[in-house]
C-alpha cells in the first residue's frame, strides 16, 4: 500500500509539475523580475537554473548572488517564496487526493461491478462520480493505464520469447 501511494504521489507531482512548465512555455511566461533584462543577463540566469550538474542548493547560492550582482535581491526572494508556496500548495493537493483515493476506487469499483447497468450507464454514473472526485476519477484511470500498458508490456514479451 506504502509503494502504491508513493507511485500516485511521483506521478501526480510529475504531472503536475510538467503541465505548469508546458504551460508556461506556450505562454512564454517567465518570472516578473527578468522582464526587463537584456537577453545576456536573462541568459545567464538560465544557464544557472538549467544547468544539470549543480547540486538545488549550488543553484540556490548561484541564483542568489546572480540577484545580487543584478541589484534584484529582493525581487529574487519574493519569485523564490511564491515559488516554495506554489510547491507547498501541489504537495498539500497532492497529499488530499491521495487520501480520498481508496474511497474513490471504491466507488468506481461498485459501478464496474454493477451487472444491471449497461456500459453508458456505467460511464455516466462515473462521469457523475467525478463531479464528486475531480481530481482522483481522473488519477485512478490514469493509474490504470500504468498497469493496462504494463500488462501489454509483460504480453507482448512472452510472445516474444516463443
Amino acid at each position: 500500500m506504502l509503494r502504491f501511494v508513493l507511485l500516485v504521489a511521483i506521478a501526480l507531482s510529475i504531472a503536475i509539475e510538467a503541465r505548469h512548465d508546458h504551460k508556461n512555455k506556450h505562454r512564454g511566461e517567465q518570472p516578473e523580475f527578468l522582464r526587463n533584462l537584456t537577453s545576456s543577463q536573462k541568459k545567464s540566469f538560465f544557464e544557472i537554473t538549467k544547468n544539470p550538474g549543480l547540486s538545488i542548493q549550488q543553484k540556490e547560492d548561484k541564483l542568489k548572488e546572480w540577484a545580487k550582482e543584478k541589484d534584484l535581491e529582493e525581487e529574487f526572494e519574493k519569485f523564490s517564496t511564491e515559488q516554495a508556496e506554489r510547491k507547498q500548495k501541489i504537495s498539500k493537493n497532492i497529499s488530499e487526493v491521495i487520501s480520498k483515493l481508496a474511497e474513490a476506487k471504491e466507488k468506481v469499483d461498485a459501478i464496474m461491478a454493477d451487472k444491471s447497468k449497461t456500459r453508458i450507464q456505467q460511464q455516466e454514473a462515473i462521469k457523475d462520480l467525478t463531479k464528486e472526485y475531480l481530481k482522483e476519477i481522473p488519477t485512478l484511470f490514469y493509474i490504470g493505464k500504468l498497469f493496462e500498458h504494463d500488462h501489454r508490456a509483460k504480453k507482448d514479451s512472452k510472445k516474444k520469447r516463443n
